[in-house]
């Protein structure tokens, strides 16, 4: 084969390469009629399979709009490199990986946060997928590091298309903050975190708009407490005392802290931007965005629960303040338009006392708070994706069946 007929091999298969790449099936599209995920018959793809109908959507990603896997096949940053690494079984966090020792030492350390809690700490795949393939109506920002490239419309036609690499990734990255802040402070109920970013961004990460950035929706309020601010005068609220978990990921020994600790070591020294039309990319990019995004929003989540709301139980009864499920459901309302406030008002309207029996309260405030009810709801459309349309179970609902 001369030289020029060498170019020309190459060149169309490289071709042929690209357009099988933008080809690919785009695994956030709603279901089809008569399709949802059947977890029985899953190979790890996590593609629609035949089962029972479900509503159809208006929606349907364009191929062509794969810059998300593109950024992810491409990434040099800390957190996507461990992915590929996580991958390859090549280092990463990978608890088999590296030598015995290293090995036992992960093991070890695992399995010491297992034993202290009966939380789940892994959200399934599948619940991600049948979570992405819900409608969202919301801004988003496609960003290479920290370059922005476009904004769309997540509900129109020029919406990114995610492919199964793009679902693995967001899968591994989720798990692996749930993992590293384990071992910072107390463990995050996966069922929470898992109802949340469903309810606020069906774990559509790049989505950015005035009222919240990222799988979270993160605040500008939420980036104060959790960055290097000192306690503001005449205020309830100390500013700033969410800092302590950010510095606890930095100081972890926990491998899966470490794409974090990457990220963040500059975080301590100058304060990331707040959210904002110009600091989108801080938040949502692919990479240093979404692992920023992750540890600041699941930070502020345990710094409410565990040094905000729990206290306040605590006072009450100490009794409610050890069931997951109430401080779950009050710790979701200090998210609701009302902020803390919301979730104290909660806590005086629902006249809590040592007497209050656990599962009465949660479901009062499911009842009476719409914030609460909304993300159910949100989670019921996340199961009909899964498994068409059906009378879901208290189990299902309280995210029992998305988590391992």
């Amino acid at each position: 084969m001369n030289y020029l007929s060498r170019i020309l091999f190459f060149s169309l298969l490289l071709f042929k390469l690209d357009l099988g790449l933008a080809q690919e099936v785009c695994v956030n599209n709603p279901p089809k009629p008569s399709q949802a995920l059947d977890n029985s018959e899953q190979t790890g793809t996590s593609l629609p399979v035949q089962t029972k109908a479900v509503p159809s959507f208006k929606t349907t990603k364009n191929s062509q709009y794969s810059e998300i896997n593109r950024l992810i096949r491409q990434g040099t940053d800390p957190l996507t490199k461990s992915f590929h690494a996580s991958r390859s079984a090549q280092g990463g966090f990978c608890l088999t990986c590296g030598t015995s020792s290293q090995t036992q030492s992960n093991l070890n350390q695992v399995n010491e946060v297992l034993q202290q809690t009966v939380l789940p700490l892994k959200i399934k795949k599948d619940c991600i997928v049948a979570a992405l393939q819900r409608e969202i109506q919301q801004t988003g920002s496609i960003c290479d590091g920290n370059k922005p490239l476009r904004q769309f419309d997540n509900g129109g036609k020029t919406a990114p298309c995610l492919h199964a690499t793009d679902v693995d990734y967001i899968h591994y990255s989720v798990n692996l903050a749930l993992q590293c802040l384990a071992t910072v402070k107390a463990p995050l109920d996966a069922r929470v975190v898992m109802k949340k970013i469903n309810n606020e961004s069906g774990f559509n990460f790049f989505l950015a708009y005035v009222g919240g950035v990222g799988a979270l929706q993160l605040t500008s309020d939420a980036v104060k407490d959790m960055s290097s601010y000192k306690p503001q005068p005449n205020s309830s609220t100390i500013v700033g005392s969410g800092r302590y978990i950010v510095e606890g990921v930095l100081n972890s020994q926990n491998k899966a802290c470490q794409p974090f600790a990457e990220v963040l070591k500059n975080d301590i020294k100058k304060r990331p931007p707040y959210p904002g039309r110009n600091s989108y990319c801080s938040w949502v990019s692919t990479g240093e965005g979404f692992a920023r995004n992750l540890i600041y929003a699941m930070g502020y989540y345990l710094h409410n629960r565990d040094d905000i709301i729990a206290p306040k139980l605590r006072s009450i009864s100490p009794h409610l303040a050890e069931n997951q499920e109430i401080l779950n459901a009050l710790t979701l309302l200090s998210y609701s338009s009302e902020g803390r406030a919301g979730a104290f008002a909660a806590i005086r309207n629902l006249r809590l006392s040592k007497n209050s029996k656990p599962a009465e309260v949660v479901q009062a405030a499911n009842k009476k708070y719409t914030y609460l009810r909304e993300t159910d709801k949100k989670m019921r459309e996340l199961l009909e994706n899964i498994h068409g349309p059906r009378k879901m179970s208290a189990d299902e609902i309280r995210g029992n069946t998305c988590v391992e």
